[in-house]
């Protein structure tokens, strides 16, 4: 499961929200995370580790019914050749099956 999010220039709170929501089906499911690759898109490598880490620390704060346990990995995306904008995070996420 791949899901996209614009990370740059948004509160910690709106993004807990968003993920709150965006994994609600997979809370009632009773689905979770095994591991989460996490890449955070730009121009440069420690500002998208960064995207990702701060996206990781969020989803395990807002979403710990699925992420709580998981192995988390946060990676740099390029986005020279286009691509995501800057600040969008893909988050890969890995379910116990």
């Amino acid at each position: 499961m791949i899901e996209r999010f614009q990370v740059n220039g948004r509160s910690d709170d709106q993004l807990r929200a968003e993920f709150r929501q965006r994994y609600a089906r997979l809370i009632h499911s009773g689905g979770r995370a095994a591991f989460v690759l996490t890449f955070g898109t730009a121009p440069v490598v420690n500002t998208g580790t960064a995207f990702a880490e701060r996206a990781n620390r969020l989803l395990l704060e807002s979403v710990p019914e699925i992420f709580q346990g998981s192995a988390q990995r946060s990676f740099w995306k390029g986005n020279n050749n286009g691509g995501d904008a800057t600040g969008v995070v893909s988050v890969e996420l890995y379910l116990f099956t």
